[in-house]
């Protein structure tokens, strides 16, 4: 076996980093582990002061497997950008086989933690497991047993009482203030890395763990990002195409559909994704030159795209899946829109900040007024048309959006 029991196991790892066995390091030492991962395993333990612990083990040998899937991994990319030069793979992914290499150092984990848990103290509802130092090396980590339930457990949550869209509002406070105001970003936040629990007073407290994986954004980028976010929502394309120029983007409308799941700007002018699926041998000569425009735009925003926010778009999808496995119960493009619109202005006078939030406000509360209009348009337009244009009940949107801009 290559696991952490193998010939040079858990015992071995444990005297050459931390002197002793693990019943020796600790009063209590559980060997069955309580979950394990790609690269580690965790373990229950107690300290002889009498405080439960996590503690994470390595696998002895993956070092030595990640240095040989990222090599082969390297070596097929470039293969393959000699059959795609058009898309330059390799600019962005030894970046990300980067950040999880140093995923693979225990202290920097540790590190990212406590810088987490500094960075965001004035977050109350927001717990970060402390680290034992003096029980933890490169490839051991031992921190604060923190009890919960993930939020891959739905049912349970739901059973236990909890607000799903409270939940849902901390955590894109957490990740939004990150992304846009500190900008250390944890970037591997899926459901069974966040806990939520009851504190004493009977409220929602979310509990984040496992930092390794984290990406840094600069001050000057996770301005422009923040005033991209919000300017996409409320749909001032100006400040769209400045903030996306500052980032560097060749074509921040493609960014956008991306990002956002939707068509925007020129692509929606385009009519990107809003026709029928049909295959090339029945699209127009015209048809087919746009969308080999879009294909080639679709090449030099990713080529443009900085690097720095590979890690963080994953962050920013495993969010909006845990949004969807809960229902919807908020909107979080909006709420990430409000971190945004505060952290963009940060630095500007109290007056242009206060203007910008206004601005802000003005703006969504008047698209949130169009887009009811528009549901109360539909409903009136399945009642006139009656069910004859419906499916499953539903009134067939296409011709009800097209009747209400008609």
């Amino acid at each position: 076996s290559s696991g952490i029991n193998a010939e040079y196991g858990i015992d071995h790892m444990f005297e050459r980093d931390l002197g002793g066995r693990p019943e020796d390091v600790f009063a209590e030492f559980t060997r069955q582990p309580i979950a394990g991962a790609s690269i580690a395993q965790v373990f229950l333990g107690r300290t002889h002061e009498g405080e439960k612990v996590a503690v994470k083990v390595q696998y002895h040998d993956i070092s030595k497997r990640f240095k040989t899937d990222k090599y082969t991994t390297l070596f097929l990319l470039t293969i393959l950008s000699y059959f795609q030069p058009d898309v330059e793979f390799l600019k962005i992914v030894p970046h990300v086989f980067d950040g999880l290499e140093r995923e693979l150092d225990f202290v920097t984990e540790g590190r990212n933690a406590e810088q987490c848990a500094a960075d965001l103290s004035h977050l109350r509802f927001l717990v970060v497991p402390k680290v034992h130092w003096s029980l933890s090396s490169g490839r051991i980590l031992t921190m604060e047993f923190a009890e919960g339930v993930n939020l891959v457990d739905v049912d349970t949550l739901k059973s236990q009482g909890f607000d799903l869209g409270d939940i849902m509002r901390k955590v894109v406070r957490v990740f939004g203030e990150q992304v846009f105001s500190t900008g250390h970003v944890h970037s591997d936040p899926h459901p069974g890395n966040i806990l939520v629990r009851r504190n004493a007073a009977g409220g929602t407290e979310v509990v984040l763990i496992d930092h390794g994986l984290y990406e840094h954004l600069s001050p000057t980028l996770r301005r422009a990002f923040a005033a991209f976010w919000h300017s996409v929502i409320i749909e001032d394309d100006d400040t769209v195409q400045r903030a996306g120029r500052d980032m560097g983007l060749a074509h921040p409308d493609i960014f956008a559909t991306i990002l956002f799941f939707k068509p925007y700007g020129k692509m929606k002018k385009m009519g990107f994704g809003m026709g029928s699926h049909r295959v090339a041998s029945e699209l127009s000569e015209e048809e087919r030159a746009q969308m080999e425009e879009i294909r080639s735009m679709g090449h030099e925003m990713v080529n443009s795209l900085p690097k720095q926010l590979a890690l963080v778009i994953r962050n920013i999808r495993l969010i909006q899946g845990i949004n969807l496995s809960f229902g919807i119960p908020i909107n979080r493009s909006r709420l990430m829109a409000e971190v945004a619109v505060r952290f963009s202005h940060r630095d500007t006078d109290m007056w242009t900040s206060l203007k910008q939030r206004v601005k802000f406000e003005w703006h969504f509360l008047y698209l949130d007024l169009r887009n009811r209009l528009i549901e109360w348009g539909v409903w009136v337009y399945s009642l006139w048309k009656g069910r004859d244009d419906t499916e499953k009940g539903r009134p067939n949107m296409n011709q009800a959006v097209a009747f209400l801009r008609a």
